[in-house]
């Protein structure tokens, strides 16, 4: 293998390398919606920016709604009724996970971009043995597929 080819096949490698890390990172915030995503509802009526939120549920309505408006005396003063409840974290929090999952996969385009321009850089248009190497629209293709899934499992994360 020459020089040419040795740095032909490094940059492939970490362009192919970016394409399973933004892969991995979409698995791992999939991961992370089922295990704490009930912890993240932005939309849910009543919570905070800034601060936990306490929300009941009110089996008369069958929704979860914040303590701070449920009257808890209810709950007291029944047996029948076991008091039910969860923390959710404030809206600041989801803006954040969002804001800085868009960030970690807008780098990962970038560096498979620079990567990919390197890797095609190798060998001018006109030059012979030249192997096989996807083009940038191709490998732009795959990072927006994948931008598209990671929009999905980030709604489903905030839901």
């Amino acid at each position: 293998m020459n020089t040419k080819e040795s740095i032909h096949a490094y940059h492939r490698s970490r362009v192919d390398a970016q394409i399973g890390g933004a892969i991995a990172f979409i698995l791992l915030l999939l991961v992370l919606a089922f295990l704490v995503g009930d912890k993240f509802q932005p939309f849910q009526q009543g919570v905070d920016a800034w601060s936990s939120t306490l929300l009941v549920w009110q089996s008369d309505s069958n929704a979860w709604i914040p303590a701070r408006t449920a009257r808890l005396s209810e709950w007291g003063s029944s047996m029948e009724r076991p008091l039910i409840w969860k923390e959710i974290h404030p809206r600041s929090y989801s803006v954040v996970v969002f804001i800085g999952s868009l960030v970690a996969a807008f780098f990962l385009y970038t560096c498979a971009h620079r990567q990919a321009t390197l890797m095609l850089s190798v060998y001018g248009e006109n030059e012979e043995n030249h192997p096989y190497d996807r083009p940038w629209k191709e490998i732009r293709v795959t990072f927006w597929a994948l931008f598209i899934v990671l929009l999905g499992v980030l709604f489903l994360f905030m839901m």
